[in-house]
């Protein structure tokens, strides 16, 4: 066991590094190969690269400690991670208090976990009660050069972060992330430095993620006006339940697929968005190129500005079909539920058992085999 002690990394008064040691692995706490490992109550201030880098440690803890990190001048040193695990297995990383800056370029994400070796995957992480403030990222999973799997993210307080609150961070095929669980955590003051989304699934180029479950979790103010609330790249079998948005002020506050990044098998199902406060052109769901969903059971409300969509069902490359909205309470809208053809027209889907409210046009469907039936519609006065 570690515990009761402070590391302090020194930073700002080591600029160069005599030889044969260099920068990258000056980390304050660099743990490799350990099985069993507590580290508890400790304090780490000053570090030049991670905080904590445990490598390929497996039983392994982190508990109640304190990391502040990220204070060198943008640009200088920016691999300034608070806890960073690579390819480890069954840890917990538990109740620290993780600060990496408020200011981009400064500092690096809060917690990383990183498939770093191939044939090292990282496996069975729980990442819970934590409060995040990050100079990039609150927790990025990487799978670099293997898979990452089995990972639950509960009850964590991330807050403050320059980027993405939380972000699959897929680089390449074939490595990926699956059977994560994100739930009851609480953002608020995400991507102050108006860039990144919520949660971030940012697989575009290739499958990166299934069995990803995103639930129960509250967002509060959100800073980047171009952004979205949860981004969902290519992938399948993603659930999107009883989450709630309050203020949202980016451009889409669910985001399921991309132009040719398709999402396969998704549920949005009984979230609470309010986007009120959003800019013109906004969208409550939307949904593009993706297929075999459902938005369902969704109190989502705009501000009735220019072209906005309650939901958005877009096809670009591929068609979106297969896609049921179905009792869904649908407020101040320029558009309630509408099919857009920006190359590909939606087809085979149903709208059916909504309630639109404020919507100047309440359903707007195109394709040849939709259902709409039962929706019941109160136009705005």
């Amino acid at each position: 066991m570690l515990s009761g002690l402070t590391f302090d990394g020194n930073q700002a008064n080591i600029t160069s590094f005599p030889s044969p040691f260099d920068e990258q692995d000056s980390h304050c706490l660099y743990l490799c190969y350990v099985d069993g490992l507590r580290v508890k109550n400790i304090r780490i201030i000053n570090a030049i690269r991670y905080s904590i880098f445990m490598v390929q440690c497996s039983h392994s803890s982190v508990r109640f400690s304190h990391i502040i990190s990220g204070r060198e001048a943008p640009g200088m040193r920016t691999q300034q991670d608070g806890i960073h695990l690579a390819g480890c297995s069954y840890c917990v990383i538990a109740e620290n208090n993780v600060d990496t800056g408020a200011t981009a370029g400064v500092g690096d994400d809060a917690i990383c976990l990183q498939a770093l070796t191939s044939g090292h995957p990282v496996t069975d992480i729980t990442v819970t009660g934590n409060v995040l403030r990050s100079g990039a990222r609150g927790i990025a999973l990487v799978p670099h050069l293997d898979n990452i799997r089995n990972v639950e993210i509960t009850s964590n307080n991330i807050l403050e972060t320059q980027d993405d609150g939380i972000v699959f961070n897929v680089t390449r095929p074939g490595p990926a992330c699956s059977n994560i669980t994100i739930a009851r955590n609480k953002f608020g003051n995400i991507a102050a430095a108006g860039k990144g989304h919520g949660i971030d699934l940012q697989s575009i180029t290739t499958a990166g993620y299934q069995d990803v479950v995103i639930s129960g979790n509250s967002f509060g103010t959100f800073m980047n006006p171009s952004g979205f609330g949860i981004y969902a790249g290519q992938g399948n079998n993603l659930k999107i339940d009883g989450n709630s948005f309050d203020n949202f002020q980016g451009i889409r506050v669910i985001n399921i697929g991309d132009d040719g990044v398709r999402v396969d098998r998704f549920r949005v199902w009984r979230n609470m968005l309010s986007a009120s406060n959003g800019p013109a052109g906004k969208v409550g769901v939307m949904v593009i190129d993706s297929q075999n969903g459902i938005v369902s059971g969704n109190v989502i409300n705009g501000s009735a500005s220019a072209s906005s969509y309650g939901v958005e069902l877009l096809g670009i490359t591929a068609v979106v079909t297969g896609v049921v909205v179905n009792a869904n309470r649908i407020l101040n809208w320029t558009h309630g539920v509408a099919e857009s053809n920006a190359g590909a027209q939606p087809d085979y889907n149903a709208v059916t058992s909504n309630v639109l409210d404020g919507c100047a046009t309440a359903v707007l469907t195109q394709g040849a085999h939709d259902v709409v039936a039962n929706n019941k519609i109160k136009h705005p006065r």
